[in-house]
């Protein structure tokens, strides 16, 4: 207490005398109240940063998981529709003009109720454009490089049954011109059956 009393007399005297302003001696202990030390600093910003990193990745993550979803949802709508397509037109047809009965292959010739013949192909993908299933050389999938899909394969095993069943085995994935990143990518397989109903 007196070391204490001693100090602030001699403050008191130097204020007196001029050798210290009443301002530097307040600005001195606003200064000394309100600062932060190096540590505290350092602390603050190591936080800031933690947070910052986590919210990143959350933030990645999300769009990732939209992208995934997103090419998911597209391969398999767009193979649905293919095979809804051709079970449709085969479950109507007449007979199977090719392959023969008890084989498989990539196309399929079917003589449709009018009594047309109906083609149903796959032309295989190469480096410039993706993989595409037509019919009589139109096509029935979306092959646009970047928008829509990649047929990779499709099997068409036709059983010798009575009635004629057809075994339509199709495989999709992204199409070529999407980001080749992890999230970009995504494939499908898809399998059904048609029964023809049989005219002849």
């Amino acid at each position: 207490m007196i070391l204490v009393d001693s100090e602030q007399q001699t403050v008191n005297s130097l204020l007196k005398k001029g050798f210290i302003s009443e301002r530097s001696e307040a600005t001195k202990s606003l200064s000394i109240a309100k600062g932060f030390t190096l540590l505290e600093l350092l602390v603050v910003i190591g936080i800031i940063s933690i947070i910052g990193v986590i919210a990143a990745d959350i933030f990645s993550n999300v769009t990732r998981s939209y992208n995934k979803a997103e090419i998911i949802n597209r391969v398999q709508s767009s193979g649905n529709k293919i095979l809804a397509q051709m079970a449709e037109e085969i479950r109507n047809a007449r007979r199977v003009v090719s392959p023969t009965l008890g084989s498989s292959g990539s196309s399929l010739v079917i003589k449709d109720f009018s009594g047309s013949n109906v083609n149903f192909s796959f032309v295989s993908p190469d480096a410039d454009d993706n993989g595409f299933v037509s019919r009589n050389g139109v096509l029935i999938s979306d092959n646009d490089f970047s928008n829509g899909v990649n047929v990779t394969s499709l099997v068409f095993n036709v059983l010798n049954t009575s009635p004629v069943v057809i075994g339509i085995t199709i495989s999709l994935e992204q199409p070529l011109g999407v980001p080749g990143r992890i999230d970009f990518q995504a494939k499908t397989d898809l399998t059904t059956s048609v029964s023809l109903r049989t005219y002849e």
